[in-house]
């Protein structure tokens, strides 16, 4: 899924995805960004993109992959 959030903030929902929420508060980000969300998958080659695990760990959820990377908000954007 792929959204833009500018100064006015954005509250989207993922159609695949039921209960995936994603709401951006209104002057959270400082000028026109274009978000990207998707669920991390294993790598063709065979690697994984989902964290390392310790023995007895298990995922509760799915890992989603955001970007653009290294984008900061001025506010807390909660997923």
């Amino acid at each position: 899924m792929s959204f833009i959030v500018d100064a006015r903030g954005a509250a989207v929902s993922a159609r695949r995805r039921p209960g995936l929420r994603i709401h951006v508060p209104p002057e959270a980000a400082c000028m026109p960004t274009r978000v990207t969300c998707r669920v991390a998958r294993r790598h063709r080659d065979g690697g994984r993109r989902q964290p390392v695990l310790n023995v007895g760990d298990g995922l509760a959820t799915h890992v989603l992959e955001m970007g653009p990377v290294g984008e900061q908000f001025s506010k807390y954007v909660p997923v």
